[in-house]
């Protein structure tokens, strides 16, 4: 029988300010402890967060809502494809919530008889706020060099610290009432924090989504109840999403693994339809229509099974290697174990030929209207470069834990050292072979996620 899990943990942010320039955004704004109702009802704190914004577009001399509207574009160019969990048309319409025409909808709530329905509505637009800002300072991470919006850049630190810092306003309130949204920000969060190289404050963050995900229970499908077809289609993806990074941290950052299939009851939730009625893209924007949608998330499906696939291995080696040193006796040449290891393996191998034919070739990609299919190919090549990277990246993984654990002969491999290092050397070519072939965009729209991978590669090839 399953043990009852306890009641939804009480987090407080670590509210900081993420650089000196953000410090002197956001002022001295500083969280406050928390008994049932957030303590931000009896304070100007959100209205702070809200003209400190303001007041740092205007010292770039940038214009706020043209800004907004522009990295929401981007980031729906850039970020959507490897990470499909935002709406954007209700992104652009709680825009006008960051304008000063709406500032006095975070002041405090009064004391009277409309004091609950006013709460929950300024919780909401709180929440919204703390969207649109994390969305934001993630596409400021996306800069070109020699770019007409390099000054997008400098927007990081003002919009990751606005929404940090909104967020501490209302986080006992947004862990009591948990939604798509609440996971969005953190991951989002953590993603900027990582950017700007502060991963101990990154790794803390990502684990509050992580601790935040499985308080909600979102691998049982009953957790999906009573939700609007949207807000679950955006729950699943940030649940497969949250797995993706869960799983990238334990193998590239030997981080302990807290999303594995192993831990989840038998009736797991399985991934969204592709072609189901439920559409996160609106007819609005021409870029957009279903048949493209449907392939961003089989793209987005393939890098979850690629990730499963090479942590499913590792783990069963782990696993196989601890029976065999707590049995105290030898590695046997082969068993039934190690034969299910080795299938795994060939079928892990042969991923790339899985591939559908946009993301084996983004170029051969076409619709009825030029600009469009220049936008979706963009798009199917950020996916690629994601895809193919990670994939030569965990050979090399893979190969790696096989010799520490004494099963070359499982990947098909002697254990002689310089053949060893020659197959090393070999994926590594591969890799080499294929960045060269992927548009330098397409590796700069993925971000920290493909410099980990080339890092811990480089780490592997120099230990021979």
């Amino acid at each position: 029988m399953q043990a009852p899990r306890g009641p939804k943990p009480r987090t407080s942010s670590a509210l900081q300010t993420v650089s000196a320039s953000s410090s002197e955004v956001v002022g001295s704004i500083t969280p406050r402890s928390c008994d049932v109702q957030s303590q931000a009802f009896a304070d100007d704190r959100p209205i702070q967060v809200h003209r400190a914004l303001s007041e740092a577009l205007e010292t770039l001399q940038l214009p706020l809502e043209e800004t907004l509207y522009k990295h929401i574009d981007k980031f729906m160019l850039w970020n959507f494809p490897s990470m499909p969990v935002v709406h954007p048309s209700a992104l652009k319409q709680d825009v006008r919530l960051l304008l000063p025409d709406s500032r006095q909808r975070f002041e405090s709530v009064a004391l009277n008889g409309d004091f609950v329905a006013e709460s929950a509505r300024r919780e909401t637009d709180m929440r919204a706020f703390t969207l649109v800002t994390a969305v934001c300072a993630m596409a400021s991470c996306r800069t070109r060099p020699n770019s007409s919006d390099l000054r997008m850049d400098a927007l990081l630190a003002p919009f990751l610290s606005a929404s940090r810092n909104m967020l501490a306003c209302f986080e006992d309130w947004d862990v009591s009432h948990a939604n798509s949204s609440s996971l969005v920000i953190r991951s989002r969060h953590s993603a900027a924090l990582h950017h700007l190289g502060q991963t101990h404050r990154s790794w803390y963050v990502l684990g509050s989504a992580l601790r935040l995900a499985t308080d909600m229970r979102l691998d049982e499908p009953s957790s999906y109840d009573g939700l609007s077809p949207l807000e679950t289609k955006i729950r699943k993806n940030m649940f497969l999403s949250l797995c993706i990074s869960d799983k990238s941290a334990s193998v590239l950052n030997n981080r302990p693994v807290t999303f594995h299939e192993i831990c989840w009851n038998e009736s797991a939730i399985t991934p969204t339809i592709l072609e189901d009625s439920i559409s996160l893209l609106t007819s609005e924007e021409s870029y957009h229509d279903q048949a493209y949608e449907n392939r961003l998330h089989e793209g987005f499906h393939l890098c979850h099974r690629l990730w499963t696939a090479a942590t499913d291995i590792l783990l069963d080696m782990k696993t196989l290697s601890r029976l065999y040193t707590r049995a105290g006796c030898e590695i046997p040449p082969s068993d039934p174990v190690q034969m299910g290891i080795m299938h795994s393996y060939m079928a892990f191998c042969g991923f790339l030929d899985t591939l559908p034919p946009w993301l084996r070739n983004p170029d051969c990609h076409a619709s009825e209207n030029e600009v469009v299919t220049t936008y979706q190919t963009q798009a199917f090549w950020h996916q690629r470069a994601n895809l193919v990277v990670t994939f030569h990246c965990l050979r090399l993984i893979l190969l790696q834990r096989a010799i520490e654990k004494g099963f070359c002969n499982l990947l098909g491999l002697t254990s002689n050292p310089d053949m060893l290092s020659l197959r090393k050397v070999e994926i590594a070519s591969d890799m080499s072979t294929v960045v060269a072939t992927i548009p330098f965009e397409a590796l700069q729209a993925n971000g920290e996620p493909l410099v980990r991978c080339f890092a811990a590669a480089r780490r592997l090839i120099i230990i021979d």
